[in-house]
């Protein structure tokens, strides 16, 4: 497991996504609490009225959650707790949460995106986030505010189009060799891909 989050976040956090990607939030089983199986639980937020379902051993609990822009964070209310996290670092694998006004950390994991264990997948990400700062070799603003991400994948050439000032997000514009790719993977190299549509971004696996 990874006992420093800390270190975890501050490598990362330049490419997280928002907490308002509700995208990628909502409706995913987020797992926390796993190293003691007793304590493992289960949290869906659902968009349907800020609702906030949580599991743990089959026993569920509702609750209320709710994004407050001002300060990147998120509130969620469970019984008579109420307690304010903020963005460490987000994608639609894994979540780590910082409890506001302390050093405290807090994993989440996309149940659905473990395909062995959650050290493989946390070591996954960070090579994958590392390699592709890696390679990007070209990066220059456009008239619109947006910048260009150049660099070599096993598809071709990739050009993404993106108003993040490190990597890029779901919803941006890419190009393959120039030309809009077919919808489905743009492979990045042997462990990454994109998942593609009407030439955007609709998932980064």
């Amino acid at each position: 497991m990874i006992l420093h989050l800390k270190e975890y976040v501050n490598k990362l956090k330049k490419y997280s996504q928002q907490l308002d990607n509700f995208a990628i939030l909502t409706e995913q089983p987020w797992i926390t609490n796993f190293e003691n199986p007793a304590e493992r639980c289960v949290y869906i937020f659902r968009q349907k009225g800020n609702e906030l379902i949580t599991s743990k051993n089959g026993n569920v609990v509702k609750g209320k959650w709710d994004y407050l822009s001002s300060m990147k964070s998120i509130l969620i209310e469970i019984g008579a707790e109420t307690k304010l996290y903020n963005q460490g670092f987000f994608d639609n694998s894994v979540m780590i949460l910082k409890k506001d006004g302390t050093d405290e950390y807090q994993l989440f994991v996309n149940e659905n995106k473990i395909e062995n264990t959650i050290e493989k997948l946390l070591q996954k990400i960070e090579k994958n986030y590392l390699t592709q700062n890696q390679t990007e070799n070209i990066s220059f603003t456009m008239e619109r505010g947006e910048r260009i991400r150049k660099f070599i994948s096993d598809s071709g050439e990739l050009k993404i189009f993106t108003k993040k000032d490190q990597g890029y997000e779901v919803g941006d514009k890419i190009l393959v060799d120039n030309k809009i790719p077919k919808d489905g993977k743009v492979i990045l190299g042997f462990w990454n891909y994109l998942l593609v549509k009407n030439g955007r971004i609709i998932e980064i696996k």
